[in-house]
């Protein structure tokens, strides 16, 4: 389960199928621990379609940095037009019924499509901040069923929750800031 959360995390591997395309094999140490031993990716396509895919994504989030972010904007800044940017250009597909490529659970989803849930704003937004120079982290909870981000700003660590920013039903021209720079406490 881990290592599943671990994979998933990672933006860029949206060309990988999870639940039934990964197997893990363990491996026991002499004391009955566990070692991971090895680990069986499915693509759920092909190389030169994950390809494609990956091109199209990449060139997606050149034109929304070069759009949203200009020269001498602060780090505030620059996460802040790129939460709008997500919330304005996004729906939140909270019934599952909007075409799209991974249900809605891809930065290629929520960029490409224009539509998603939380992971995919998530990894949209992790992957637009990681351009521009912002560590950030995804953030999962199983009693939530959500995922978020945690940002870096100033060298210091914030909660951004884009897709709880983002009205429902949608609402075009209208973004919220509640869920912006949270502390653990908030």
């Amino acid at each position: 389960g881990r290592v599943l959360g671990y994979v998933r995390k990672m933006p860029e591997m949206f060309c990988i199928g999870f639940e039934d395309h990964i197997s893990i094999q363990p491996v026991y140490a002499a004391d009955g621990s566990i070692i991971l031993g090895q680990i069986k990716f499915t693509y759920t396509n092909t190389r030169e379609e994950a390809d494609a895919l990956m091109k199209e994504l990449g060139t997606k989030i050149t034109e929304v940095i070069d759009e949203t972010i200009t020269p001498g904007m602060t780090e505030l800044q620059k996460a802040l037009n790129l939460h709008d940017y997500l919330v304005l250009n996004t729906v939140y597909d909270t019934e599952g019924t909007i075409a799209d490529r991974d249900g809605g659970s891809s930065a290629y989803d929520i960029l490409i499509c224009g539509n998603g849930v939380c992971e995919g704003y998530s990894q949209a937004y992790n992957m637009l901040l990681d351009r521009v120079g912002i560590s950030s982290i995804m953030v999962t909870s199983y009693d939530m069923n959500h995922a978020w981000n945690l940002v870096n700003i100033d060298n210091e660590w914030y909660h951004v929750d884009t897709t709880w920013d983002d009205p429902v039903p949608d609402a075009k021209g209208r973004v919220n800031h509640k869920y912006f720079l949270l502390s653990d406490d908030e």
